[in-house]
């Protein structure tokens, strides 16, 4: 007997169908999203794209505007954290499937759109190919799970579109909706195991690259034929851009984390692990999967998989991978703040500096743009530039006070904090732009 709990969590969704039940929610969707796809498949709707947050929010619309008046909501729109059990009894395997937390759902479709485009779209590929890179993408968009319902049809009408545009139809008819389903959830559970090694991927994507092998027709025509070229290929960056390897290895700990820390919880407050040192691995946990606080949580996580290794009278498959995934995090955090914290400082300078323009404080202004140039050059503040930029700061700072102009007293904040990381070298102690220090003191 397969388990599939709280497919739309605990509440049904809101719909315009009048459905009561998970199961005629479910049908209802199956039934728009087949003939909104039929309309993506034979041209007489196009929804163009390169599946990033705003087109898949219109995909979203299109498939699912006869069941949801929301429709075109993404889960971080509506502040919605999914996750629900799934396995089968038979096999003694019930597991917790983790998604994407809400407030990054943004974040991880425009991170990913940026990778398929540096793949031209997966133009270029044998069917072959593209069947691995398209249940690759797949699996990706699954786990994000863009919205509180209607996935399954958006992320089939958003593969079908990707499909086209590299020369090929995806037969999602030749697919029985549980296959595609159990299928998903296999590669969703084991996100990061420890054992196939450099062909883990491939490995963990195996029953689903045969779904989409079985599916990828080749189009017929000059156009689709240009497309399928080998010379319009991409080539997949490896490793991915630093963003998408956090999020890979925040999944992970996500994934396995969960399942690993109830079983710690279960055990060891049984044993000799007392209920608020459980909590805190929780608390670990959730600010780990999300990047946060990486250093502090660590110890805990990996002292709860060496315990459930111990303690478990059955075999666990996740401390290992999340063992793995903690140092990965550990590994890549450094790099990973310095990028935020430049990111940060070129976008809030940028603000500043449009204010300082607005002002006629033309010097100050360039100044600005020097120090956010440096930054983005990946180069670090000199003393010197940090002390010009003070000044810049600190004319910007009266500008705005006067103005009463708050979103550049925010982005002087911004700056001012970001920059503490940027100076060269870098600081034990030493602060940056004393102006963020005179902000901090009025608030």
């Amino acid at each position: 007997m397969n388990l599939d709990y709280n497919r739309y969590g605990n509440t049904l969704p809101e719909n315009k169908v009048g459905a009561d039940s998970a199961e005629q929610l479910a049908r209802a969707e199956r039934i728009a999203g087949d003939f909104r796809r039929m309309q993506l498949e034979t041209g007489l709707v196009e929804v163009k794209g390169s599946l990033d947050t705003q087109h898949l929010k219109q995909l979203h619309t299109h498939v699912m505007k006869d069941v949801y008046d929301w429709a075109g909501q993404t889960r971080q729109e509506q502040q919605h954290e999914r996750e629900r059990l799934s396995g089968d009894v038979q096999r003694g395997r019930i597991e917790t499937i983790s998604y994407a937390p809400a407030a990054e759902v943004s974040a991880r479709l425009d991170t990913l759109s940026n990778q398929l485009k540096g793949e031209n779209m997966l133009r270029g590929n044998t069917p072959e190919n593209f069947a691995g890179r398209a249940a690759h993408y797949f699996d990706q968009l699954n786990y994000i799970q863009p919205f509180r319902a209607g996935n399954e049809q958006t992320l089939m009408a958003g593969m079908t579109v990707l499909a086209k545009q590299a020369g090929y139809d995806l037969k999602f008819d030749q697919i029985k909706p549980e296959d595609l389903r159990r299928a998903g959830d296999e590669a969703l559970r084991n996100v990061g195991e420890s054992k196939a090694g450099p062909g883990a991927e491939q490995s963990r994507l195996r029953e689903l690259t045969s779904l989409f092998e079985r599916a990828t027709v080749p189009l017929p025509g000059v156009q689709a034929e240009a497309a399928r070229h080998p010379v319009m290929r991409g080539p997949a960056q490896d490793p991915p851009e630093l963003r998408q390897q956090m999020f890979d290895a925040q999944r992970t700990v996500q994934q396995h984390g969960r399942n690993v820390v109830d079983n710690y919880a279960i055990i060891g407050m049984q044993g000799d692990v007392p209920r608020a040192k459980v909590e805190d691995t929780y608390r670990a946990l959730f600010h780990a999967s999300r990047g946060e606080l990486v250093q502090a949580g660590a110890p805990l996580l990996k002292e709860a998989a060496t315990y459930v290794e111990k303690n478990n009278p059955f075999p666990v498959e996740g401390p290992q991978p999340l063992r793995q995934a903690i140092r990965k995090l550990e590994e890549l955090q450094p790099a990973f703040e310095s990028e935020r914290n430049r990111n940060t400082f070129v976008q809030a300078s940028a603000k500043v500096e449009n204010a300082l323009w607005g002002s006629g404080s033309r010097m100050e202004a360039q100044e600005v743009r020097r120090a956010a140039d440096t930054v983005s050059s990946g180069q670090n503040l000199s003393p010197a530039q940090v002390t010009r930029l003070d000044g810049a700061m600190q004319t910007a700072y009266q500008v705005a006070s006067k103005s009463g102009d708050q979103e550049t007293r925010s982005a002087l904040q911004e700056m001012g904090r970001s920059s503490q990381q940027l100076l060269q070298p870098k600081p034990v102690t030493r602060e940056g732009p004393a102006v963020t220090r005179e902000i901090d003191r009025e608030r």
